[in-house]
C-alpha cells in the first residue's frame, strides 16, 4: 500500500501559497499528498499580509505598496486559474468578483527631481501592450522581441488609447527653439521606425548567428542615427536636468543596453556573467551618458527593488546588472499595461481568494505556528530534515478550526483579513489582548497558551511529515536551523543580504484634484498611478484614492488615499524607535508635497510656510486631533521583523541562489524570492515563480519548460534543470509504502 507524502509548507506568504496551489494542480493530487501550510500569527500574505481596523472605517493597512507589472509571467496565470475555480459562495464575500474588477491597469508614471534647488515633477507612460497579461497563449520572450521592444521605448515611451502618446517632440528640452527640436525628433522617431518596421518584417527567429547578426545590425544603425545628431544631443545635454527630458534619457540608456548586449554578448551566455557588475557600472561601460546615470529613470528600479546597502538612502544604490537587465527587459515584452494595481487591497484581491481556493481543494491550514527550530540528521549518508519545531502561539477555545476571516458591516458584508487575530476565538483571547501579545513579533512575548510542538519525519498522524518547503527570507535560518543548516546555507545568509521597509498611508479631506495636483488619468477605472522616485527616505509614492471606495467609512468619508513606501535604514533600535522614524519620515514627506499639492497649502493669515502643506487636511474621523497631531491617526509601519525582510539583489548574490532541488537536505525544498529563479531580484512575481520551483522540485509538475522566465536568459539554469532530471535529483518526492 502506497501511503501519502506529507508536504509542511513553511510560512503562507506568496511563494508558500505559490507552492500550495501548484502541488495540488494535479487532478491527483490528494492520493498522493497531503499539504499543509504552517503560518506565524494570524492572516496570510508575507510582506502581502493586509489588514482592516475596524475603529478606523474598516480602511485597508498594508505593509507597503504593492502592484503586478505586465512582465510577471507567472503571477498572471496562478491568479487567472483561482478567480475560475472560485465556487458562487466565495465570490459573494469577496470585493472582487473578476479579474477585470480585481486588477486596475495604469501606464502612467510620476516623477520628481530637484534641479537648482527647485522641484519639477514630470508624468511619464511607461511600456504597455496590446491585450491583457491574464488573456492565455504563450508571451514571446525572445531576442526579436526584446529589441522590438527597446525600439518603441525609444520612438516614444507611452501607450495607446486614453492617455496621449508622448513622443519626441513633446519631450525634447524645451529651452531649445520648438522648429529645431521639432526637427531634430522627426528624425529621431523616422529613422528609429524605419528600421523597427524592418526587423518585425524582415527576421526570423533562428539560430546564434541570425541573433548576432540582428543585435550587430541594430546597434550599428542606431549608431549611424547618433551621428548627425551630436551637435544638436550635445547642446540639448548642456541643460539636460533643467528640462528633465525623458526621451534623452530614454535613448542613451536602451542604446547602452543595446551596445552592451552586443560586446558582451549576451545574447549567447547567460545573464549571470555581468551579475557581479553593478548596473550602473556596466551602463558607463558600454556608453551611458552621466545625467542618464543620474536621472530619475536610472533610480527608478533600483528604488522599487529596495537597493541601498543598509537602507542608507544618503549613498547609491548598489543593485546586480543582471537583476537590473531581468527587469528592464522584461519590462519591455507582456500584453497590457505597465502596472496593475489590486482593486481593494492586496489580502482582500490576492491572498484571500488564494487561501478561500486552496481550502477547498484541501490544503490544510495551521495558524499560530511560529517556527523556532529545526533539527537535521544523516539519513543514508545524506543530510534530511528530522524535526520541525513550532511555538503553537494560541489555541482555539473550540474544536473548530481558527477562521481568520472576519466580517465587514452592511452594505458590503465581505470577509476581509482582520489587522488583529479574533481574540474571541481564542481560549483566553481576552487576556492575551489586554496583554497586548502581537503574535507577528518575533522577539515578543508568547500568549499565554503557548507550548512547543514538534512535527518528527516519518512518524503517522497529525505529528509528523515528510517533505518540508521552506517558503521563508534567508534572515530566518540564523534563528531557527540548527548547526548544519546554518553551515550549509551560510553563502545564502552572507551573500543575499535583507533590508529593512517602512511604509505609510494617510487619508485626506479633500482630494488631490481639488489640493492641485493635476494628474492626467490612464484609465476611466482608476485614478492610480505610481512613483518611484520621491525625495528619500520616502521614496515609492501611489495615489490610491479610489481604493476607499472599498473601505466603510461611517462618518465623514476621505477623499484622497496616498502610500508612501521605501527601505528603513539599519540602525540597532528597538521596534519602537524605528516606528518613530517612520512617523519622522511620514512628516517630512508630507511637507515636501506641499510643493506638489499648491492648493492643499493654507492661504492666507493661515499661511505658516509657503511650502508646506496644511495638516488640517489630513483626515480625522473623530475630528479630534489639530494640526500635527493628526499624523497619529494615519497609517505608518516600520518592517523590522525577520519574517518581513527584504532579500536584496546585491552584485554577486546570483551564485548564492539555491536551485529548489539543490538545498543539501534530501526532504527539504527551497522556495521564495531569494531562490534561484531566473528574475532573482524580490517581488511578487519572484515568489511565485520559486513556489512554482519548489512544486517542480517536488513532483517533476509543472515542468521547467512550462515555467516562463526561469531559463529566458539563462541557458545555465535549461541546463540544471535538465540535468536534474536526469540525475534523479528531481522529483525529490519518493512514494511512502
Amino acid at each position: 500500500m502506497v501511503e501519502k507524502s506529507r508536504v509542511a509548507i513553511l510560512g503562507g506568504g506568496p511563494a508558500g501559497l505559490s507552492a500550495a496551489f501548484h502541488l495540488t494542480n494535479d487532478p491527483e493530487w490528494k492520493s498522493k499528498y497531503d499539504v499543509c501550510v504552517y503560518q506565524l500569527g494570524w492572516r496570510l500574505g508575507g510582506k502581502g499580509a493586509t489588514g482592516r481596523d475596524p475603529k478606523h472605517g474598516w480602511r485597508i493597512e498594508e505593509h507597503g505598496i504593492h502592484g503586478f507589472c505586465k512582465f510577471y509571467f507567472n503571477t498572471w496565470p496562478m491568479m487567472a486559474s483561482v478567480y475560475k475555480e472560485l465556487k458562487t459562495t466565495d465570490r459573494a464575500v469577496m470585493p472582487c468578483k473578476d479579474m477585470e474588477t480585481a486588477f486596475l491597469p495604469s501606464s502612467i508614471s510620476y516623477s520628481v527631481s530637484n534641479v537648482d534647488k527647485t522641484w519639477h515633477s514630470d508624468v511619464g507612460h511607461m511600456p504597455a501592450g496590446d491585450g491583457l497579461p491574464w488573456d492565455s497563449g504563450n508571451i514571446e520572450l525572445s531576442w526579436k522581441a526584446i529589441v522590438l521592444g527597446i525600439l518603441e521605448q525609444m520612438m516614444g515611451r507611452g501607450r495607446k488609447g486614453n492617455v496621449k502618446r508622448l513622443g519626441h517632440r513633446d519631450l525634447l528640452h524645451p529651452k531649445l527653439k520648438n522648429e529645431r527640436r521639432s526637427a531634430h525628433a522627426s528624425v529621431m522617431h523616422r529613422l528609429i521606425k524605419s528600421l523597427h518596421k524592418k526587423i518585425d518584417k524582415d527576421w526570423k527567429a533562428g539560430d546564434e548567428k541570425s541573433i548576432e547578426k540582428l543585435l550587430t545590425s541594430v546597434v550599428k544603425d542606431l549608431s549611424e542615427i547618433r551621428k548627425p545628431l551630436g551637435e544638436f544631443i550635445a547642446e540639448v545635454e548642456k541643460v539636460f536636468h533643467v528640462g528633465n527630458s525623458q526621451t534623452l534619457t530614454t535613448l542613451d540608456m536602451f542604446w547602452a543596453v543595446l551596445v552592451g548586449i552586443v560586446k558582451d554578448e549576451l545574447w549567447r551566455k547567460d545573464l549571470d556573467v555581468v551579475d557581479h557588475l553593478d548596473y550602473r557600472t556596466w551602463l558607463k561601460t558600454h556608453g551611458a551618458k552621466d545625467h542618464t546615470l543620474t536621472s530619475v529613470l536610472a533610480f527608478a528600479v533600483p528604488n522599487i527593488l529596495f537597493a541601498y546597502p543598509d537602507g542608507d538612502s544618503t549613498r547609491p544604490p548598489t543593485l546586480s546588472t543582471a537583476a537590473w537587465l531581468n527587469w528592464t527587459l522584461r519590462s519591455v515584452l507582456g500584453k497590457g499595461d505597465y502596472f496593475y494595481f489590486m482593486a481593494s487591497g492586496t489580502g482582500d484581491t490576492v491572498i484571500s481568494p488564494l487561501y478561500l481556493t486552496l481550502l477547498r481543494r484541501g490544503v490544510r491550514f495551521e495558524f499560530f505556528h511560529k517556527l523556532t527550530g529545526i533539527e537535521t540528521v544523516k539519513d543514508e549518508g545524506d543530510l534530511c530534515v528530522q524535526k520541525l519545531i513550532f511555538e503553537k502561539q494560541a489555541e482555539q477555545s473550540t474544536n473548530k478550526k481558527y477562521d481568520p476571516l472576519v466580517k465587514m458591516p452592511a452594505p458590503k458584508g465581505w470577509k476581509v483579513w482582520p489587522n488583529e487575530p479574533r481574540w474571541a476565538s481564542l481560549k483566553d483571547g481576552n487576556k492575551d489582548k489586554n496583554d497586548n501579545i502581537n503574535f507577528e513579533s518575533w522577539d515578543g512575548p508568547s500568549g499565554c497558551n503557548a507550548r512547543v510542538r514538534t512535527l518528527t519525519k516519518g512518524i503517522d498522524g497529525t505529528e509528523g511529515f515528510d517533505y518540508a518547503v521552506w517558503a521563508m527570507p534567508t534572515s530566518l535560518i540564523p534563528l531557527v536551523g540548527d548547526a548544519s543548516m546554518k553551515e550549509l546555507w551560510k553563502s545564502q545568509v552572507e551573500k543575499l543580504p535583507t533590508t529593512m521597509t517602512q511604509a505609510a498611508q494617510f487619508w485626506m479631506s479633500r482630494s488631490t484634484d481639488e489640493m492641485g495636483w493635476k494628474i492626467p488619468k490612464g484609465d476611466p477605472r482608476t485614478s492610480r498611478y505610481v512613483s518611484a522616485s520621491m525625495p528619500n527616505p520616502l521614496n515609492g509614492m501611489a495615489d490610491f484614492s479610489d481604493l476607499i471606495q472599498f473601505e466603510h467609512w461611517v462618518q465623514t468619508k476621505p477623499k484622497a488615499l496616498i502610500y508612501f513606501c521605501s527601505q528603513l535604514q539599519s540602525i540597532d533600535n528597538s521596534h519602537d524607535e524605528d516606528l518613530a522614524r517612520v512617523k519622522a519620515n511620514l512628516s517630512s514627506s508630507l511637507r515636501l508635497l506641499g510643493n506638489f499639492l499648491p492648493d492643499g497649502r493654507s492661504a492666507g493669515l493661515e499661511r505658516n510656510d509657503s511650502q508646506e502643506i496644511d495638516f488640517s487636511l489630513l483626515s480625522d474621523e473623530d475630528n479630534e486631533n489639530k494640526g500635527m497631531k493628526r499624523l497619529s491617526y494615519q497609517y505608518v509601519r516600520a518592517n523590522t521583523e525577520p519574517t518581513e525582510a527584504y532579500v536584496q539583489a546585491v552584485p554577486g548574490g546570483a551564485s548564492a541562489r539555491l536551485m529548489p532541488w539543490a538545498s543539501g537536505f534530501k526532504n527539504l525544498v527551497p522556495a521564495g524570492d531569494w531562490i534561484y529563479t531566473g528574475f532573482n531580484l524580490g517581488s511578487f512575481e519572484s515568489a511565485v515563480t520559486g513556489g512554482k520551483l519548489a512544486a517542480f522540485a517536488l513532483t517533476g509538475k509543472p515542468g521547467y519548460k512550462d515555467i516562463p522566465g526561469f531559463t529566458f536568459l539563462h541557458p545555465d539554469a535549461e541546463t540544471a534543470a535538465s540535468k536534474a532530471l536526469v540525475n534523479g535529483d528531481v522529483p525529490v518526492i519518493t512514494p511512502r509504502c
